[in-house]
This record gives structure tokens, sequence and C-alpha cells, in this order.
């Protein structure tokens, strides 16, 4: 074999070294010469692509959006602060006694507290003023970084014209040849001889790569990233890192390079098929490889200490089918202060690994929003995309060198002789310089389809429900990686495989934003309902089945095939036995529950006797009642129903326009009310209700809307109506809606109506029967009497006093997360409860929105109504809802309302020092079932709820009234919007000065 010297003396390329003279062909000196072009050009465009995103760290502030996000983190912070609970990042409060990592991560925090830059501040210093005082740094920050990136690239092109000009390729492959030589002797011949040279090649052309860059490597680790608090790695562990993955290196590339090598010795037509499986099981098993063997080898990992952040993460795994428990994290501290987490879901491996630092700046809610997002790209499949995209790119390359490897011109440019550049060489050469001029087409396309992906993991944090956190925990890393908030898109859209701060914040907020408007119905797309078989025709209250109208004119009914005079009784009785045979006897149950008046029937009657207007709108109910909105028949009896219309025409004198209005309203609202309970939780689960309650108020021009929902209400301390929905896939929620009258004085107490809104009740653990399940989607109608009066009450203009209307959504599901029996809640209102039946789960949403609203909304009165007890129908049957409160006038008054509005009501004793008793625990404040089955359960129910608002009901001046309509919601197979025309009555009456 000849000796180095020997190979450079042969193909010309000795002058360069100084060792002799030699000739190149004209056509390797093109190929020479346009490769030094290219890749000049090359290098060109990344140096003009950064200095275009040099120039704009000399801008000062923050964009626009990202103020928007501050601000919004601002609000959170001083939300969880005005209750109590702290929003500090988890690495503070977490138990670590078993953790060797997070002890260690926390003593570096702590350490280097006074001198780190970041999120954290001074004392009293909001969050905005902080990220403001940080863009300074991060503008210094960035513009470091981008000036060593110019000399980086610079530096690098130098080294590539280096390696193809000097002809230091065929130096190394002849040294190569030498030391394999002096191992292997005489038996370098043959395949093996190959692939030991092969081997050596790449290995010392690997190493050549690697020392050049050490330089930089430390210039960037000891200086710039010391200077601007980052680097924590010594220089010992700096060497070390390099040996490592030198080693790390030839272990895994040794193996691939003698694959490649016996792979190319076969050559033929098939040769770039047979690289292309070669290299792409290699890429696999290197995927599986990276947590087993790669990543210990860099960090300590240790399992995710037991506490709020496992048992957080645990489930949010466990919803989305991430069956794995492996859950780590990583001392990603001991080198640098970055955040960062990701989860690892190939085949039979799957990790979530998170670093310490990520613990250490982020809070639970925001720790859990990121490792929501990297779940998302397990969960879209965005692991097997990526995969499959690098393996669609390496056979487009293979293909492209299958059919250039027979051309020399760019070895001989590189100083190979003419038919002696080793196929591996040839390789290399064709995959680093001969693809060179694709390399922009290349960095678009995959960064287009990277930050694509961002985009979608961010989706699919933010329909899970996790906007809110995700937002803070992006600004707060970006704060704490002293990231610029100022992106070129150009450069962005090359460079960046992720999306810029304010790119993904605007996208977030537009997402939340479609989430909460009309535009995204409960069966679109891009709604979850889609996935559980949502509504074909947009949403539960598109395409009524009955179109309904109240008038004075009785000429406008002449199209309408029912004509209801609200006059006589005569008049009623007819009208009614018509509205009987229309809809098969429904209003006939319906119509006996009105006023204090005789049911209509055909027996004769008194003509002279007129009612006038009083109960006017008890008449109109009833009737509205009798014709639905929710259907979902097809075929012509759909086309039937929806040719259905009536008109309400009243007689006598006294019947204002104005009364009318009043009774449109309600009319209208009681029917929107009896379609959402009429709805099957498949369209009406938990997050379409948000929707449509955030559409309702809307319309009806909010004040003020709130929603909390998902992770957010555990983490804030809503543990009865988190522990009843956390097992369902659409998480619970709490709605909270204002309307401030203008007439209302700023200081004036609230009304506050809560209502239960269990979209459909299994029983849970305590599951119930196969008879007593069906049905239970009504189990959320009290939420809608609550909406439902919320939008008649935002039209009237003689209100006084503030209402809110809070909005207790869930689904009481089975899981294996689902709330247990034995299991202690911590309510919002501060007590603990021991839950004894999971099948008496109403009441516990119940007491977190009525503890919410008497904690933080400034109530005079509140009223909650749910479908809570079956007792309720024993208690007062099946048209009078149970009553029960702490104010005696109410006590006398609402059933008054209830006869002047159609929904009849009766009170229920009210004695708490007799029912107290019956939720007493050994363990907890108090159980959630009652001990005594026979002692006024209903009664006892209502208790629970006031028992965790006990201060404002015990203060004199403060009403609670409590309202079962567990029978009245419903009659036979139809929901009848019970609670509509009730509350609004109440809520009436409550505003009204005092005589």
């Amino acid at each position: 074999m000849e000796s180095s010297l020997e190979l450079l003396q042969r193909t010309g390329h000795a002058a360069r070294f100084g060792f002799a003279t030699g000739e190149f062909s004209p056509e390797s000196d093109a190929v020479l010469g346009a490769t030094v072009v290219g890749l000049a050009a090359l290098t060109g465009w990344n140096v003009y692509l950064k200095l275009r995103q040099h120039r704009l760290f000399a801008n000062e502030g923050a964009p626009a959006p990202l103020l928007r996000a501050v601000r919004r983190v601002d609000e959170a912070d001083s939300s969880l602060a005005s209750e109590g609970r702290a929003a500090g990042p988890v690495l503070e409060w977490m138990d670590i006694a078993d953790s060797t990592v997070l002890a260690q991560a926390r003593t570096r925090v702590a350490s280097s507290a006074a001198s780190e830059t970041g999120a954290k501040g001074g004392p009293g210093e909001s969050f905005e003023e902080r990220v403001l005082s940080s863009v300074a740094k991060a503008q210094a920050y960035g513009r470091d970084r981008s000036e060593l990136s110019i000399i980086r690239s610079v530096v690098g092109l130098g080294t590539d014209l280096a390696l193809v000009a000097s002809g230091a390729m065929p130096a190394i492959w002849a040294a190569a040849s030498q030391a394999v030589r002096a191992v292997m002797g005489p038996n370098d011949a043959g395949m093996l001889g190959d692939v030991a040279r092969g081997v050596a090649f790449m290995g010392a052309l690997s190493l050549v790569e690697s020392v050049a860059d050490w330089p930089l490597q430390l210039y960037s680790s000891f200086v710039v990233e010391q200077r601007h608090g980052f680097n924590r790695q010594t220089l010992a562990l700096w060497a070390q890192d390099q040996l490592k993955s030198l080693a790390i290196g030839a272990a895994i590339g040794g193996p691939v390079v003698a694959g490649l090598v016996a792979i190319l010795s076969v050559g033929g037509p098939r040769l770039p098929l047979y690289l292309w499986g070669g290299l792409a099981t290699a890429s696999v098993l290197g995927n599986l490889a990276y947590p087993l063997l790669i990543q210990p080898a860099f960090n300590t990992l240790e399992q995710l200490p037991a506490g709020p952040p496992r048992a957080a993460i645990e489930e949010l795994a466990i919803a989305q089918g991430f069956s794995s428990k492996d859950i780590v994290v990583a001392d990603g501290s001991l080198r640098s202060s970055h955040s960062n987490a990701f989860v690892i879901g190939l085949g039979p491996v799957q990790r979530i690994t998170l670093f310490d630092s990520l613990l250490a700046h982020a809070s639970l809610d925001e720790t859990v929003a990121v490792v929501a997002h990297e779940l998302g790209h397990w969960k879209l499949g965005h692991t097997l995309m990526l995969l499959g995209a690098s393996l669609t790119q390496l056979g487009l390359m293979l293909g492209a060198y299958g059919a250039a490897a027979a051309y020399d011109e760019l070895p001989q440019a590189a100083g190979f002789a003419a038919g002696e550049a080793p196929p591996i060489a040839r390789l290399q050469l064709f995959l680093s310089l001969g693809l060179a001029p694709l390399t922009p087409v290349v960095g678009f396309a995959v960064a287009l389809m990277t930050r694509t992906l961002e985009y979608q993991a961010d989706a699919f944090a933010v329909d899970q429900g996790y906007a809110a956190p995700l937002s803070r925990a992006l600004v707060k890393m970006s704060v704490e990686n002293l990231s610029t908030p100022w992106v070129d898109p150009l450069y962005s859209a090359y460079f960046f495989s992720h999306p810029a701060l304010v790119e993904r914040l605007a996208a977030i907020e537009q997402r939340d934003a479609r989430r909460a408007s009309a535009d995204v119905s409960p069966a679109s797309p891009s709604s979850p309902s889609s996935r559980t078989g949502g509504a074909p025709d947009g949403g539960v209250l598109s395409r009524p089945c009955y179109r309904f109208e109240i008038s004075a004119d009785a000429s406008r009914a002449t199209e309408c095939e029912v004509i209801v005079v609200v006059g006589h009784k005569a008049d009623l009785a007819s009208a009614f036995d018509k509205l009987s045979r229309l809809t098969d006897g429904t209003s006939a149950l319906l119509t006996a529950m009105i006023a204090d008046t005789p049911a209509p029937s055909a027996a004769p009657v008194v003509r002279e006797t007129f009612m006038g207007s009083r109960y006017l709108p008890a008449y109109c109910v009833a009737v509205a009642k009798a014709f639905p909105m929710y259907s979902r028949k097809s075929g012509a009896g759909a086309r039937a129903s929806r040719r259905t219309a009536i008109t309400l025409v009243p007689s006598g004198a006294g019947v204002t326009e104005e009364a009318l209005d009043a009774v449109r309203s309600v009319c209208a609202s009681a029917r929107i009310a009896a379609a959402l309970v009429d709805a099957p939780a498949s369209e009406l689960h938990t997050d379409a209700f948000v929707d449509i309650a955030l559409k309702v108020a809307a319309d009806s021009k909010a004040t003020s809307t709130t929603v909390i929902r998902g992770v957010e209400l555990r983490d804030r301390g809503f543990g009865g109506l988190w522990g009843v929905g956390k097992a369902a896939t659409h998480l619970p929620a709490l709605v909270v809606l204002e309307h401030r009258p203008a007439a209302a004085a700023a200081d004036a107490p609230s009304i506050c109506l809560v209502g239960k809104g269990i979209v459909y009740d299994t029983g849970g653990l305590s599951i119930k029967s196969k008879d007593g399940m069906p049905g239970m989607k009504r189990d959320m109608g009290g939420a809608a009497a609550v909406l439902g009066a919320f939008r008649t009450l935002s039209d009237d203009v003689s209100l006084t006093r503030p209402v809110y209307a809070i909005l207790c959504l869930a689904e009481n599901s089975v899981s294996d997360v689902a709330m247990r029996p034995d299991d202690i809640l911590y309510m919002y209102s501060g007590k603990t409860v021991e839950v004894n039946n999971t099948d008496a789960e109403g009441r516990l949403v119940m007491a977190d929105g009525a503890a919410y609203a008497a904690k933080h909304l400034n109530p005079g009165a509140i009223i909650d109504i749910a479908t809570l007890t079956g007792a309720q129908g024993v208690a007062t049957g099946r048209h009078f809802a149970a009553l029960y409160t702490n104010n005696p006038t109410l006590e006398s008054t609402v059933p008054a309302i209830g006869r002047a509005t159609g929904e009849l009501c009766h009170a229920l004793p009210y004695c708490p020092e007799f029912f107290n008793a019956e939720f007493a625990s050994a363990v907890a404040d108090m159980k959630n079932s009652v001990a005594d089955r026979a002692n006024a359960q209903s009664s006892c129910a209502g208790q629970f709820v006031g028992a965790h608002i006990e201060p404002f009901v015990s203060t004199p001046g403060n009403s609670w009234l409590h309202v079962d309509m567990a029978y009245p919601s419903f009659v036979g197979a139809r929901a009848t919007g019970y609670g509509v025309a009730l509350l609004a009555g109440v809520v009436r009456h409550l505003s009204a000065p005092a005589e």
C-alpha cells in the first residue's frame, strides 16, 4: 500500500502541503471552483439572514403580543395571591427529601439567586416590570450570540474549504489506511480491511471537525453563556462531556459506518435502497437508544417524587392514553439554567423527562401545561411524522447519490485521483457538499414542518384547557432563557425549529378565542366534540324542531297552526286541548303546573272570568315548554316538526309591549335551557357547554366572563369540582358570567346564581344501575336554568344589583383516575370532605361554586339550583321544586313567585343543627352523603352546600336560597327548562327597591 506522501504526490495535492507539485484536470478544477463558490454563497446566505436578525437587537421594549401575555400572567398571579394560593415555582415548595437531583438543583438555584437573571425580580415587582427590565438583557445576550453565530458561519466555511481545497481528505484517508495497515498487517485486505479503513477515515474526519469547533464551543460556554449567567459547568466537566461525545460517537457511529462500508461494497442498482435501509434502521435504533443509553451518560435521571406534580402529570398522561409512568427529572441545571421538558413515545420506549431547571422556574399548572404541549406531540403522532420526514429526505438524498455516484469530478476536486476515492468518501462528499445548493430549500421546508407541528402541539394543550398556563410558561421560560422578543420573520422561518415567542402567543390567544366564540361550534372539526359524535348540524341549539312567536297582533298568526289567546279560561281550554293533540299530551302535563288556577279542561267555565295579564308569563312559558327546540329526528318527521309554529295573542287590557318583551325573553330562554337539558353528553360535554355559555354571554353583552377549567381548577383549590370531573375526557370547568346593570351602585351587593352542571352522571365508582343511569344527561338542568335566567335578566333595565351566573360543569365519569370512596377532597371553602358516595357529586361541585361566589363576588344573595336528589320527588312531588333557605321571607315569597311564573315550588324544613350531624366524619371535616337516609335527605343535601358558605349564611342580612328541581326538570322524555322563569322572578324581587 502506498504511503500518505506517495498518495499526495500521485493525486497532485502534495504541493499544497509543500511536498511536490501536481496537476488537476480541467473538469475537477471547475468542480472545485463551483464547490468553493457554492459554499461561499451558502455561507453568505446564512450570514445575510443573521445580519437581518442582528439589527433587531437594537430594539427596545417588548412587542404588543408579549405584553398582553405578560399582563395575563400578572392577572393570574394576582388572582392566586388573592385566594391565598402561591403561584411559585414547583421546586420551591415540593417535597424533595427523596430526590438527590432536585435537592442539588435547589441548592444551585439558591446559590445563584442573587446573580441569576430572569423572571424572579425584586419584592413587589410585577411580572410586566420584570419582563421589561429583562428585555435589555435579552437583547444583549442575543447580540452576543448573533455575533458568535456569524463567526461560526465564517469559520465553518473556512473549515469546509480547507477540507476540500487543501486535499486534506485524501491525506486523512491515507493516514487512516496506514493506521489500519499498522494494526492489521497483511490482513487488511478484503472486506474486513475496507470496513476498518472506512471506520478509521470517518472517525478521523469527525475528530478533525470536532476539534476545529472546540475553540468556539469554549468561547460560547465560558464567555458568552458565562457573561449572561447561564453557564454552570466547569472546564473539567466540559472536557469530560467532549470525551463522552467522542466515545458515544465512536460506539454508535462505528457500527453504522461499518455497515455503510459493507453495503457500499455490494454496489449495484439497488445500492441507494440498501443504504437507506441501513441508515433508517440506525436512525430508529438511535431514537430508541437515546433515553436508555445516551441521555443517562450526560444527565443523572431520577423518578419525579410522589406529590402534586407527579399526580397531575400522571392524570394528564393517562387521560391522553400515555400509559407509561416513567416520569423522570434530569439534572439539566448542572450545566445550564435553560429550561426544558420532552416526551419520548416511540414503540416500547415511553418516558416523560423534566429538566430540574423547568421546575425551578415554573409553577405547577405551568409545568403541567408544558407537559401537555409535549404530550401533544406524542398524541398527534409528531414523533413518527418527523421520523418519517427524516427518512423520506434521506431516501431522496441517497436516490440522488445513486444517480451521481458514477461521476468522479467531486472526489477529484477534493483531491482524490480519478477512480481512487473510496466509496465511503464519495458518499460523504456528496451528502455534505454535493447537495449544498439545496440546503436553503431543505432548511425552509424542515423549519416549516417543525413550526407547524409546534403550533399543533400548542393548540392541543389549549384544547385541554391550558391556554393561560401555557402562555405563562412560555413567557417565563423566554424571560429565564433571555430569548429575544424581536425576531426577523425570514430569519425565524429558516433557522427556528419553533415559532418565535410572539408568534406562539398570538396563535395561542387566537385558538383560545376561537374555542370561546360562536365560530367554534360543539361539532366543528377543531372542537373536542368531533371526536365523540357531535351534532352534525352545528350544535345543540341549531335546527329547532319548532318555531315559536308571541304577538299581540292576531293578524300575524295567519300562517301558524296554533293561536293561543290568553284571556278567558274557555279560550285557554280550547287552545290547550289543541296543543295536547299536537304534542301527544305533553302540554297537558306542562300546563297542569301553571298559576294557582284549575288546570284547563273541556269542562264548562264561566267565560266572564277574565284572567288579565297577571299570569301572562305562566301561561306563555307553559305553552313555550310544549314546543321544544332540540331534535335529532331525521326524514319526514323532522320536516313536519319544523313547519309547526305557534302564536300567543294576549287579550284584555294591561298587556303592554314591554310586558310582552319580558315574556318573549323568558320563553326563549326557557326553551334554550330545555334544549340544553335534552341534548346528550356526546354533544353537550363540558367544553361545548363552556362554548355555549360564552356565546350567550357575548350576545347578552355580559360585563365580564371568567372560565377556570381543567387542572387550573385543581391548582386553585376547587377540590370538589375537580374531583368529580377529572375522570372524564372533557375536563370540568367553572364559568362565571357577570351582568352589572347601569343602575347598580358600585358597592351594591350582588345576586349570585349557582347552577349544577353535571353533563352526565354515571354515579362514578358508586355506579348507577342500568335502569338508573338513562336520563342522567339531565343532571345539568340547574346550570341550564342559571344560563337561561342570566340571558333573560341581561335584558332587564330595571335591575339595581349586579347579577352573576356561576356554572359548575363536570361529567361524573369512571376511569382509573376517578374519585374514589374514602378519598378526601380539599374544597374551595377550605373544608375537607371524605367521600362516602361518589354518586352524591352534585353537592360537591355546588359547594365549590357557592364558595367562590361567597369569597369573590360580594354577594348579598346566593341562589343555587340543582337536580340534586331523588328524595326531592318524595318530599315535594313531580311538579313542585323544593326550597331550602335561611331567609323566612324568601321561604314564603318564592312559592308565590313560582305560581306567578308557572314554576311551582314549596319550602323544605330549614334546621341546620338537625342536619349537620348527618355528615360527621372521623378523618375529615365532613362526609359528602348522609348517615341516615330517612332524615330529610333533600334538606340535608342543601345543608351540605350551606356548610361551605357558613360565614355568609350566618351573617345578618345575607340571603341564601337552595332550589332542588330534580323532578320538575322533566316530563316524560322531555326537559321543561324549569328554573329560568323562577330565577328571573326571584332576582327581580330581590333587586326591587325596598318598599
